[in-house]
């Protein structure tokens, strides 16, 4: 049996990902560590030009590499210079940052993109917030 013509699958994929960053660090939601396959590392890139990161999954060998820090809950990067330097960018202090940025995946590239621009304030508690319940 086959639908009717005028109706178009529709792929429920995976939400939207993001990152949250605050001064315990860069956390990865659920739905971007899906998206990067699992990895274990990562490579980190940022245009202070444009205020926009770029992550794109790696191996353990790769240039830069750094290596998720995986618990049940979230993955998460830590690196207090790269943290202060963010905050920076998004207008504030290490002391105060805590951000949600939304991203996109780049196909041609295989990474995703976040843009410091478009930061909102995190109200989620948890992880970022240093409560690792």
């Amino acid at each position: 049996m086959a639908i009717d013509a005028r109706f178009k699958l529709q792929s429920m994929e995976q939400g939207i990902p993001s990152i949250v960053i605050s001064k315990n660090g860069l956390f990865l939601s659920v739905n971007l560590y899906k998206k990067l396959d699992g990895a274990s590392y990562v490579q980190i890139y940022l245009s202070e030009e444009t205020k926009e990161i770029a992550i794109m999954r790696c191996e353990a060998d790769a240039e830069s590499a750094v290596e998720l820090k995986i618990s049940g809950k979230y993955a998460r990067i830590y690196n207090k210079d790269f943290i202060n330097k963010i905050a920076s960018l998004c207008g504030t202090t290490y002391e105060k940052i805590k951000k949600t940025v939304t991203g996109y995946y780049v196909s041609d590239g295989d990474y995703f993109v976040f843009d410091l621009k478009t930061a909102k304030e995190s109200k989620k508690r948890g992880a970022a917030d240093g409560e690792e319940n």
